[in-house]
């Protein structure tokens, strides 16, 4: 393979000058919480909420041993004392047990915190017992199981069971977003940073321009303290989810393979045409670009940029770009796994471009092209594709960029083979 040379930088526009603000205010101080601080506050919740639960300051109420009838329908026994006469389904496929004047409707909508309860749910799964209606109280039940399930696999390790059981099902459901995202930040980054700049560095950096490690960490803070208010949105969307107000279901067997790809196919151009505009507006109009914007922005050059950068943004202005995989949910019916991963991937994506590689690849909107974005402010602002670039006029190619005040041609980023 031929070794590809890093060709100079495009010296950037003045983003005072597109704006009409002072460079001194594009810092990330908009987001002053210290790391070190927000660690502090879990641990105390954390720490309060196990004194709590040791003082039966909760009363838990947990569903034992569930059973899923020829039906397809939920009924249980709760220690002992629930009996098939307690329970009855109406015509609408809903099951009432009422015990001490709760139903099990608002117990299971509230969380499903017992271990056995999930299991039975997935094992009646796999026999490939018929699911309860679409939008019933136990078809939305399904969701929060497999949340709960979710929840322990990943806080179980850290977390004493006593002390998970006690910690409501939405804030577990955050906890779990915000330690998977930020395993998944550091493992992600680290490595292609490792390999970019270290096993592959002389072949793409053969003349210098690595990001220094001091704009690295700097990289490293913004996004460790944004992550938490990022965490929110996968927990926003699981809770809607659960709760039965968007189109979300469960099984890819309720629409079939080929519905199914039709689907996530208009799912993907749906966020491609509202991230494009969503991030056009961001640069636009100057307040949000001043005080949601600007901060990813600093990173404004080619040897500054790294994949640390990929989610070094302000928290809100982070929610912004990645909410019309939320909202595309009102509209779309959309495998809800699906949905989950594809939202935590474009984590993975923010990753990728970052690097200041250009692979390409038509019509992927690779490094290269979100290298100029960086270089010129008002260019290539699509997500995975060019297209939007393409239609609106946006679009500026790497291996065909201008340096200013010259007509000679100009690359941005490195060419990969």
């Amino acid at each position: 393979m031929a070794e590809q040379k890093s060709t100079p930088s495009v010296s950037p526009s003045s983003p005072s000058s597109r704006h009409g603000g002072s460079r001194r205010r594009n810092v990330p101080g908009r987001v002053c919480i210290p790391v070190h601080t927000s660690l502090a506050l879990v641990l105390i919740l954390m720490a309060v909420i196990g004194y709590l639960c040791d003082m039966n300051k909760y009363a838990v109420v947990a569903l034992s041993e569930p059973k899923v009838t020829s039906s397809g329908l939920l009924s249980a026994k709760e220690n002992g004392s629930l009996s098939q006469g307690h329970g009855d389904v109406d015509g609408h496929g809903k099951v009432a047990i009422e015990r001490a004047g709760v139903t099990v409707d608002s117990v299971i909508s509230s969380s499903a915190r017992s271990a056995s309860e999930s299991e039975a749910v997935s094992a009646s799964l796999k026999s490939k017992t018929p699911l309860p209606p679409y939008g019933s109280p136990e078809y939305l039940a399904i969701f929060v199981q497999m949340n709960a399930k979710h929840n322990r696999w990943i806080l179980s390790p850290f977390i004493p069971q006593k002390t998970l059981q006690c910690i409501p099902h939405p804030l577990q459901s955050w906890m779990r977003n915000l330690l998977s995202g930020t395993a998944m930040y550091f493992i992600l980054s680290g490595l292609w940073s490792w390999y970019v700049y270290v096993v592959r560095g002389h072949v793409y950096f053969p003349d210098g321009g690595v990001p220094r490690t001091e704009d690295m960490l700097k990289q490293i803070r913004v996004s460790i303290v944004s992550m938490p208010i990022y965490s929110a949105l996968p927990t926003l969307s699981e809770y809607m989810i659960e709760q039965g107000w968007t189109k979300s279901y469960h099984s890819i067997n309720e629409v079939g393979w080929p519905t199914y790809f039709l689907l996530l196919v208009l799912y993907f151009l749906v966020i491609e045409f509202a991230v494009y505009w969503v991030h056009r507006i961001l640069h636009d109009v100057k307040f949000l670009y001043v005080y949601l914007h600007a901060t990813h922005h600093i990173y404004n050059k080619q040897n500054t940029l790294s994949p640390f950068a990929g989610l070094a943004f302000n928290p809100f202005d982070g929610i912004a770009q990645a909410s019309p995989y939320v909202l595309a949910l009102f509209i779309l019916p959309i495998h809800a796994m699906t949905h989950e991963l594809a939202l935590f991937f474009s984590g993975v994506w923010a990753t990728n471009i970052h690097d200041c590689i250009h692979g390409n690849v038509w019509p992927v909107m690779g490094a290269g092209y979100h290298t100029i974005h960086h270089t010129t402010y008002k260019h290539n602002y699509g997500h995975y594709t060019i297209v939007m670039d393409w239609i609106m006029g946006t679009l500026r190619d790497p291996l065909k960029q201008k340096a200013p005040g010259k007509g000679k041609e100009k690359g941005a980023g490195i060419k990969a083979e």
